[in-house]
């Protein structure tokens, strides 16, 4: 059942408070199964984490029925999610963005010219850290960023982590062709995947350099790359706030991987 449709499910068709006394473990991973939410993302949603909603299932399953605020509370994040992801799949900025045109011809190329997992796995890789922005997610790790690929089913488990810079380093190259050929300053999303507890690998440095380069006017340009090699995190941490702020991520996603992308 695709995210924010609802009927069908035992969750969505309570109508008094009493009848959740009466949901199950299976009830809970049902609802969460329809919204597109990993077990990890379930968590977070739920302020929770990954190891309380583990450990509160799993005793759910032991008593048979789950605590009615837990049902109240996975009642509340099925009908806040259904609104917020009706409005991302339908947002008007997805068509108006730049005239609607597509440019798939970009980000296949990129994937050619890398070929292998790291092109198979960038297109899932960007919509999941555009759902992520768009949701008001904050900077992920490495680690984080391929556990809710894997768990999604969309790729097989890849060590060490850090691999994941290939396909991140793709996307990046795709963002700055599509502002080339569109004159539309994009930000480089992949900068806000990072190392445990702390920045992106240097694997970003050369293409933070190409950034400031197609858009900082040439005194501008030389003050923040002088700044960037006496400071790299001050940089990096404007650029994750420029990518986080940035509202036409829907319409990037379409141009680049088009209509059913």
């Amino acid at each position: 059942m695709p995210a924010g449709s609802h009927q069908g499910f035992k969750l969505s068709a309570l109508t008094k408070v009493s009848q959740f006394d009466d949901v199950t473990a299976d009830d809970i991973e049902e609802a969460r199964q329809s919204l597109s939410l990993t077990p990890s993302e379930m968590a977070e949603a739920l302020g929770w984490s990954p190891r309380k909603y583990s450990r509160t299932l799993n005793a759910a399953r032991d008593e048979e029925v789950v605590s009615r605020d837990f049902a109240l509370a996975v009642r509340g994040l099925i009908e806040v999610s259904g609104d917020r992801h009706g409005k991302l799949r339908h947002s008007v900025d997805d068509e108006a963005f730049l005239n609607g045109k597509t440019f798939e011809h970009i980000f296949r190329r990129n994937c050619d010219a890398i070929g292998g997992w790291s092109a198979e796995v960038a297109p899932h890789l960007l919509r999941l850290l555009v759902e992520r922005v768009a949701h008001g997610g904050g900077v992920i790790s490495y680690g984080e960023t391929a556990t809710m690929l894997e768990e999604r089913g969309l790729t097989h488990r890849v060590w060490p982590r850090t691999a994941y810079g290939r396909p991140l380093g793709l996307i990046c190259r795709a963002l700055l062709d599509l502002g080339k050929q569109t004159e539309e300053r994009i930000p480089l999303l992949s900068v806000i995947v990072t190392k445990a507890g702390g920045d992106p690998a240097e694997g970003i440095d050369g293409l933070l350099r190409d950034y400031l380069n197609l858009y900082e006017l040439e005194t501008l340009r030389k003050k923040k790359l002088a700044e960037f090699r006496q400071d790299r995190s001050a940089l990096i941490n404007e650029m994750q706030r420029e990518a986080l702020r940035y509202k036409h991520w829907s319409g990037v996603v379409r141009a680049l991987l088009g209509r059913e992308g």
